[in-house]
């Protein structure tokens, strides 16, 4: 499998996706990754945009399905989830981020944003 599109370059999961903090101040911009290989298009909703439908748009950045942006306004503690449509006579559905440090408590099902820098 040497040189496959899929080894997305390769740095640890924990290190390339989720939901990365620029800041933890009101204000802040967060850098949202996911990998969704088969999605046809993915969103980010939550707080920070009044849980918009679709959300805002994640780019593609490679084959390997690897979808991201940055996006502003976003501060710690905003609940957020990716919305994920697989095809184009599919319906899109909402996903908690598998690389969250934090998320609601049940009945919830979505992430938080947090930082896990402790300086």
């Amino acid at each position: 499998m040497s040189g496959d599109a899929t080894q997305v370059g390769f740095r640890p999961g924990y290190e390339t996706f989720g939901a990365r903090l620029s800041g933890v101040n009101e204000g802040s911009s967060v850098h949202f990754s996911v990998w969704a290989p088969n999605a046809k298009s993915v969103h980010v909703t939550g707080d920070f945009n009044d849980w918009a439908n679709p959300g805002q748009v994640l780019t593609s950045e490679s084959e390997a399905g690897v979808w991201s942006a940055q996006i502003a306004n976003v501060a710690q503690g905003d609940a957020y989830q990716f919305r994920i449509q697989p095809g184009p006579h599919s319906e899109s559905f909402l996903k908690a981020d598998p690389y969250a440090s934090f998320g609601q408590t049940a009945p919830g099902t979505a992430s938080r944003v947090w930082s896990l820098d402790y300086a």
